[in-house]
């Protein structure tokens, strides 16, 4: 198979390259250059002034895709710290600098929404405003766990729970759901979902063979 012939940059590109070298991102320059790979334009970066582009800033949205971190992490951060960003217009897009991406990034690894649980949202609506109540639930969510298992007739405790388990779930379930009854956390949604379902087919079969 014959390979792709090598397409030359051009002067104007080559002056988008020195336009947003230790200012722009990497969103920044992909929509500039359409057909130019990140790794291409790096390389022509070296040969060109002799060092890449990631000196300059980056988007939020880019942060948040890269560190893992979800957009409500980093503006809960970016709030902790003051931080002022930048942004490309009334209606655009945030761009952090690389020392604000580094301060929210390790503030964000040492600091939980539950410290207790060490997790960075709640564990069924992953939000972040409200405040912790309950095993990784916010104050909204849990009440209204422990309402969906009390109407099922089961326990929401994860004491109680845990010798339960095995009659509503098998393999990696089991054991993710058991793992979190040892943590003393709320199974996580869909786990909750497999069980509740299974426990109100239970009780209308049950009924069903009274009448």
């Amino acid at each position: 198979m014959a390979s792709r012939p090598h397409r030359r940059w051009t002067t104007s590109e080559e002056a988008v390259l020195w336009e947003g070298a230790g200012t722009w991102g990497r969103e920044w320059f992909l929509r500039r250059l359409p057909g130019r790979s990140w790794a291409a334009c790096q390389m022509k970066a070296h040969r060109l002034f002799g060092s890449g582009l990631r000196r300059g800033s980056y988007s939020l949205a880019e942060v948040a895709r890269f560190s893992g971190f979800t957009l409500s992490h980093l503006r809960r951060a970016g709030r902790a710290l003051q931080q002022k960003w930048l942004r490309t217009g009334p209606r655009g897009t945030y761009l952090l600098t690389e020392d604000q991406r580094e301060e929210l990034l390790a503030w964000l690894r040492t600091d939980y929404w539950s410290k207790k649980h060490r997790l960075y949202t709640c564990t069924w609506c992953a939000g972040v405003r409200r405040p912790h109540r309950w095993g990784g639930l916010c104050s909204r969510c849990a009440p209204r766990y422990r309402a969906r298992f009390r109407r099922a007739g089961l326990p929401s405790s994860p004491e109680l729970l845990f010798p339960m388990l095995g009659g509503w779930l098998s393999g990696v379930a089991l054991v993710e759901a058991q793992r979190a009854c040892v943590q003393r956390r709320a199974l996580p949604p869909a786990l909750a979902r497999v069980i509740l379902r299974k426990a109100r087919a239970l009780c209308s079969n049950g009924a069903a063979g009274q009448g």
